[in-house]
C-alpha cells in the first residue's frame, strides 16, 4: 500500500475511532498540621528607585497544605542564608511548624542521594528541620504536580499581583506582598501577628478598638489591640519570638487575637 494510501485511511480510522478518555487524577490532600510545601520562583521588577533598570528577585513561599495559607518574601538571592532566614520568619509568622514540609530538588535543601539512594539534606536545613521539629521531605524526581499547592500561587503573583502595581524598592515590595498574605490570612481565621504589619497610625492604647487595613487602604475589619501604639510600633514586622527581648515583657504573641477581631465580609 502506497504512503499516500496509508495516510487516507489513518485518517478515515481517526474520524471514526471514538476519543480516548482522558484519565482523572485523584488531589492529594494532606489533614491539618500534617504538610507544607516550600518552593523559589523567578520574577524581573523595575523600581522606582532605579527606573530603567531591571532586577531579578525570588520569592520564597510556604504554604500550609490544609488550610492553603501562604507565607511569602521576595529576595535577591537563592542562597541558603536567604532560605534558612525566610523558613524561620515564615514559621514564626505562621505560629508553629507542620509535621513535614516538601520540597523539590533545590540544591539548598536537597544535595543529592546516598549510594542505597536515599535522600541527603542539607546539613544546615537539618539543623533548623531539628530545632522547629519537623521533617524534610523531598519530591520524587521529574514529579512537577507533587508541589502543585504551592506552585498554584505564583500564577497569582505573575497575573494579578504585579499587574499595574509600582513599587519603590525591594522594602516596599515585601510590604504589598505581606499585606496581601496577611489579608489572605485574615480571611483564613488567623490573629493579626506583629509580623503581617507594615505600620501602625494614630494614636491607641492597650484594649482599644482599631481599624485594621489592606496594603491599599481597604477597610478589612476592627479589633481590640494588645499593645499600645508606642509597644506596637516596636515590634510591628518581627518575630512573636522577639516582643519579649525587645520590650522585656511578652503579653501575648498576637497584635490582635483572632477572637478580639470582626472582619468586614465582601
Amino acid at each position: 500500500m502506497h504512503g499516500r494510501a496509508v495516510d487516507v485511511l489513518r485518517d478515515c480510522v481517526r474520524d471514526l475511532r471514538p476519543p480516548c478518555s482522558a484519565g482523572f487524577e485523584v488531589r492529594f490532600e494532606t489533614p491539618p498540621g500534617q504538610q507544607a510545601q516550600v518552593d523559589f520562583a523567578h520574577f524581573e521588577v523595575e523600581f522606582a528607585d532605579e527606573p530603567g533598570v531591571r532586577r531579578i528577585v525570588w520569592l520564597f513561599s510556604m504554604v500550609l497544605g490544609f488550610s492553603r495559607l501562604i507565607w511569602g518574601r521576595f529576595v535577591v538571592h537563592q542562597d541558603l542564608q536567604s532560605v534558612l532566614r525566610c523558613h524561620i520568619a515564615a514559621l514564626e509568622a505562621i505560629g508553629g511548624a507542620p509535621h513535614e514540609i516538601l520540597y523539590d530538588r533545590m540544591k539548598t535543601a536537597v544535595i543529592g542521594e546516598d549510594a542505597d539512594g536515599l535522600v541527603v539534606y542539607n546539613r544546615a536545613l537539618v539543623d533548623l528541620a531539628r530545632h522547629y521539629g519537623f521533617q524534610p521531605r523531598a519530591c520524587r524526581p521529574y514529579r512537577p504536580k507533587t508541589k502543585g499547592k504551592v506552585e498554584r500561587p505564583f500564577r497569582y503573583i505573575r497575573e494579578d499581583f504585579f499587574l499595574g502595581g509600582s513599587f519603590r524598592n525591594l522594602d516596599d515590595l515585601n510590604a504589598e506582598i505581606l499585606g496581601s498574605y496577611m489579608e489572605k490570612a485574615l480571611a483564613a481565621g488567623k490573629s493579626l501577628l506583629p509580623a503581617g504589619v507594615a505600620r501602625v497610625e494614630g494614636a491607641f492604647d492597650r484594649g482599644d478598638a482599631v481599624i485594621i487595613r489592606s496594603a491599599d487602604g481597604r477597610e478589612l475589619g476592627r479589633g481590640l489591640i494588645a499593645y499600645a501604639k508606642a509597644d506596637a510600633e516596636r515590634i510591628i514586622g518581627r518575630k512573636s519570638s522577639e516582643i519579649a527581648p525587645i520590650l522585656g515583657v511578652s503579653r501575648c504573641d498576637e497584635l490582635i487575637h483572632r477572637d478580639d477581631m470582626a472582619l468586614n465580609r465582601t
